[in-house]
């Protein structure tokens, strides 16, 4: 179980991470991007869909990718857009994988630069609905309990794209890693 200073600790090491991605994606995209303060919610074996639910995280039709991610943290990672018309008028300059993989990588390597970590993608998979994240979770068990799910959501200003980062994460061992622990005192 986490405590509120280990919850806050994470809460500011992933902000800073996801904030530096939204950076080099608003480079990308030529929009602003804006993005909230990641939330962290215990699953503990329930079940996955109420979890979102009653955290309102409240989704349309998706496009996105989920990746498998293993070292310090091992579980996944999604980064989704909604799927609206303004996705649509877009869609044939929007290469969600490219995306995905200057999200990902600029979060992990923040991560592992502030950490001394060594957490990293190992395979990615498209999703196209919810359900598809959902079937993605649940299929690996020994993943699936104990978990924790890490969320922002994000929008653009100008192309009035929004969506959302969400881990699901075993942190247990992260939270153990020598330089966490060192910001756990310093907090």
């Amino acid at each position: 179980m986490l405590t509120k200073k280990d919850r806050n600790v994470i809460s500011e090491l992933f902000n800073i991470a996801f904030s530096k991605s939204i950076s080099r994606l608003s480079l990308l995209l030529d929009d602003r991007l804006d993005i909230s303060v990641p939330m962290i919610l215990d699953a503990n074996g329930t079940n996955i869909e109420n979890i979102f639910t009653e955290s309102n995280l409240i989704f349309n039709e998706v496009k996105g990718v989920v990746d498998f991610i293993n070292g310090e943290l091992v579980g996944h990672c999604a980064f989704l857009v909604e799927y609206n018309e303004n996705f649509k008028k877009l869609i044939d300059e929007i290469d969600i994988d490219t995306i995905n993989k200057i999200f990902i990588d600029t979060v992990f390597s923040t991560m592992n630069q502030v950490l001394g970590s060594n957490i990293k993608s190992v395979e990615s998979k498209a999703i196209t609905n919810i359900d598809d994240l959902f079937v993605t979770f649940k299929n690996d068990k020994k993943l699936y309990n104990q978990q924790s799910i890490i969320f922002s959501r994000w929008s653009t200003r100008k192309n009035n794209l929004s969506g959302y980062v969400i881990l699901l994460v075993n942190i247990n061992q992260f939270i153990k890693l020598p330089k966490f622990v060192e910001l756990i005192g310093l907090s």
